[in-house]
């Protein structure tokens, strides 16, 4: 495994028991998919500049997930460690990258997935920009991460 580590917003740590393994014994697809969604929402949580922005707007926040590795990728490991943080801005959307870091396996590895990250009106679909204030919250919330995964 790589030495090199960087800082995060969130991160959740997961203890693997026996029901988050497959037939196979390793961790189940629908697992590392609840994991992603479940650090995303942790993050989305700590914006609330952008929930009020998509409130005031009649919008709603929508985050659409991608890139998720397989449970085989991650293998059975003891514990997978699950961080996120906004990793790229454009005017209508970002990314929040998820990095899922196994320990006590032979061989240990580290997988990003992503989300990203809208606001959208419920009626039309359509994307609104984020404006400054929301660009400012997760700029600010990178600079105060706290954690390494």
């Amino acid at each position: 495994m790589s030495s090199f580590v960087s800082k995060w917003v969130v991160l959740q740590r997961h203890a693997v028991g026996a029901d988050d393994l497959d037939a196979a014994g390793v961790i189940c697809n629908d697992v590392v998919a609840r994991w992603i969604d479940d650090a995303c929402a942790a993050y989305l949580e700590c914006c609330p500049v952008l929930t009020e922005t998509a409130e005031q707007a009649g919008c709603v926040v929508r985050s659409e997930t991608r890139s998720v590795p397989s449970g085989a990728e991650l293998g059975a490991p003891a514990s997978v460690n699950v961080s996120a943080g906004a990793t790229e801005i454009w005017p209508t959307e970002f990314a929040v990258e998820v990095r899922l870091r196994t320990y006590g396996s032979a061989d240990d590895v580290a997988y990003s997935a992503s989300c990203l990250v809208s606001i959208v009106d419920p009626q039309s679909g359509a994307a609104r920009e984020l404006g400054d204030a929301v660009r400012d919250e997760l700029i600010a919330l990178a600079h105060a991460a706290a954690h390494y995964n």
